[in-house]
């Protein structure tokens, strides 16, 4: 309900739901240990980045529709930098991925995997700056990184 309204006052109404799709780590996080660790923040601030990113990639589909309809996304205000800020972003989850990790495990396993979803992005990144990948797909390609990522967090718990 409000992310409609927040298209039409927010530059960036991606972030508000980077924001309430990550505030059930927060929540879970003080249910379990009833604060928020190092470990859930970081978790939140990387599920913030990744959605930032994927939803952008959806807001692409949507820019024509949006221009003419007068209200905001991230692929609008990004602009011309639009491809770019979404790898960014993708960094910055996997970033956070690792620092959470990181501090979690002590196993170096889950490295593997997160070089390999950094490259999955690199290899999404350099596709679609040739124009050889559709903006509807990008959107639909996300669940492989959630794929590699879950197989990292199970590695750790073998």
């Amino acid at each position: 309900m409000l992310y409609p309204l927040a298209k039409r006052y927010i530059k960036v109404p991606q972030s508000l739901l980077g924001i309430a799709f990550s505030f059930n780590i927060l929540i879970v996080g003080i249910e379990l240990q009833e604060k928020i660790s190092l470990e859930v923040l970081l978790l939140f601030i990387a599920n913030f980045f990744w959605i930032l990113a994927y939803d952008t990639q959806y807001a692409l589909n949507d820019l024509k529709d949006d221009l003419k309809l007068g209200i905001n996304s991230s692929a609008i205000f990004l602009g011309t930098k639009v491809n770019l800020f979404i790898f960014i972003f993708q960094f910055l989850f996997i970033f956070f991925i690792w620092l959470t990790m990181t501090i979690s495990f002590n196993d170096d396993l889950y490295m593997y995997f997160l070089i390999l979803s950094l490259c999955f992005f690199i290899f999404q990144s350099i596709m679609t700056k040739k124009g050889l990948i559709k903006k509807k797909h990008l959107f639909h390609l996300n669940p492989i990184v959630g794929f590699l990522i879950l197989v990292a967090i199970i590695t750790q718990k073998i």
